[in-house]
């Protein structure tokens, strides 16, 4: 079972990286421009105050989501 899982997870994330990047492909061929390589830590600060509207409806939670997302990120590496 387990490595069913480990077999379907790899073609699942080739699939969607090829599609990814025939979409890309497609986009810029019909002139829209693309950034390859955006300023991550910028869109992480702009986002800052959306995170402060979110606690105020959601509480801690969003900093429990985020934390998340950085563990994900860091496994991902």
């Amino acid at each position: 079972m387990t490595e069913a899982a480990q077999i379907a997870a790899k073609f699942s994330r080739e699939m969607i990286s090829g599609n990814d990047a025939n979409q890309l492909k497609e986009m810029t061929s019909k002139g829209a421009k693309v950034n390859a390589k955006p300023d991550v830590e910028a869109f992480r600060k702009a986002v800052q105050p959306v995170y402060a509207k979110a606690r105020e409806k959601y509480g801690a939670d969003v900093d429990v989501f985020l934390k998340d997302a950085e563990m994900v990120r860091k496994s991902a590496r």
